[in-house]
């Protein structure tokens, strides 16, 4: 179960830095280069995302992670928004 709790724990440090923070620079410590993205709409591998990052506006509301769910090959999570204060 460690190794769950690790990737699960990856899946959201990452979704906050890229997402929330907007943290382009999180694709190369957290990212594979070889990431396979799973979006039809986002180009494939890390320099990708990366770029993407990158061009996001600036958030309108926070993103709070709300349920994140974890097996032996995947991690799955949920998000909800909330007006910035």
């Amino acid at each position: 179960m460690r190794h769950v709790e690790r990737n699960k724990a990856l899946v959201l440090e990452a979704m906050t830095a890229l997402f929330r923070h907007r943290d382009p620079g999180a694709v190369e410590r957290l990212c594979a280069p070889d990431y396979i993205q799973h979006n039809p709409n986002i180009p494939q591998g890390a320099e990708a995302l990366a770029r993407l990052v990158a061009q996001l506006p600036p958030p309108v509301s926070m993103s709070h992670s709300s349920r994140a769910t974890a097996s032996l090959r995947f991690t799955f999570f949920s998000t909800r928004k909330a007006p910035e204060p």
